[in-house]
């Protein structure tokens, strides 16, 4: 499904919400950092997705925004789990 024109927060529960504000404090501190959220689609299914997030900085050198890059890693953590007999941490 496409993303375009919605915010990644629509499709987060509360746990994830979290992650992603402390996540933005971070790139607003002009810091870039990996990490994971879980996102909930329309159908219920959910996703890993593997967020990597870099901070753009304006001609002043303010924070003027995120250039995220993100890959669905659900397939993989589900392969962990299946070999480690548990949740992969």
């Amino acid at each position: 499904g496409k993303l375009e024109n919605r915010s990644v927060t629509e499709f987060l529960d509360e746990v994830n919400q979290a992650i992603l504000k402390e996540e933005i404090k971070k790139r607003s501190a002009g810091k870039t950092s990996t990490y994971e959220l879980r996102i909930t689609q329309e159908n219920g299914g959910e996703r890993q997705l593997l967020f990597t997030g870099t901070p753009r900085m304006d001609d002043s050198g303010k924070w003027a925004g995120t250039f995220a890059i993100f890959r669905d890693i659900t397939d993989r953590k589900k392969a962990e789990e299946d070999k480690t007999g548990g949740k992969a941490h």
